[in-house]
């Protein structure tokens, strides 16, 4: 339960907004968007032990994410808001950095396991798009939403036509033509609007890059598949 909360509002990473769990406990959030860097950062810290889990999310026209991962102590020495534990989405650091479509966003850090709440809103400017695939590439936790079916149309081609332009990248191996076919596969699928079977190619991609996600384009290929194996899981927009 949330017992105080503030709220913000700016066009660049401003905080922290608070709020207080479990009597006095701190949930803090930082999140807004940077011109320097030309993309969104969203970090959340709070009174925790390590290894709790967290989320992120940020709504608003026009992209909608969701993010998981677990809290983690900060390495000795760094200087972590009033000593709290960082939220990790799957980058090895505090927070999500990522780029997205001008908007107002609402960004919500949440601990599930004490239904502890904290957000604020926030003005994005122009940010872009990975130069080969054109799709915003997420944080490893982190997967878009679509909120309506134009969305979604729009959003599971993108992403499953980013996979086709990094495998093409790839030399020549045995493994590397298995992700061409699997590729080519849910490709086919999407269009034919195959759900299985565009779900059964994402995932031999997805086994195949993760273990090798240290290195690009793997890491790519392996946030690409995840997108899109979201957008085809997530329950249907109504809008």
């Amino acid at each position: 339960m949330i017992i105080w909360s503030c709220d913000s509002s700016a066009s660049g990473q401003l905080g922290p907004v608070i709020a207080t769990f479990d009597g006095s406990k701190k949930l803090e959030l930082f999140a807004g968007y940077s011109r320097t860097a030309a993309s969104i950062a969203i970090t959340v810290w709070a009174d925790l032990p390590a290894g709790l889990e967290g989320t992120i999310e940020m709504t608003g026209i026009p992209f909608h994410i969701r993010c998981q991962g677990l809290f983690q102590f900060p390495e000795p020495g760094f200087q972590a808001p009033d000593h709290l534990s960082y939220l990790d989405v799957g980058a090895g650091h505090a927070g999500a950095f990522f780029g997205a479509p001008p908007g107002r966003y609402t960004a919500v850090g949440r601990i599930p396991s004490y239904g502890a709440t904290v957000e604020t809103s926030f003005d994005a400017g122009q940010s872009f798009p990975d130069g080969q695939t054109g799709v915003f590439n997420l944080p490893l936790g982190c997967v878009p939403v679509a909120d309506t079916k134009q969305q979604l149309g729009a959003l599971l081609p993108k992403y499953v036509s980013a996979l086709g332009i990094l495998v093409g990248k790839l030399p020549a191996s045995s493994a590397n033509s298995q992700l061409s076919n699997a590729t080519d596969e849910a490709r086919t699928a999407v269009v034919a609007g195959d759900t299985a079977a565009a779900l059964d190619a994402l995932a031999r991609i997805r086994d195949i890059v993760q273990p090798l996600k240290a290195q690009n384009p793997y890491y790519e290929l392996l946030i690409n598949t995840q997108a899109a194996i979201a957008l085809l899981t997530q329950p249907s927009p109504t809008g």
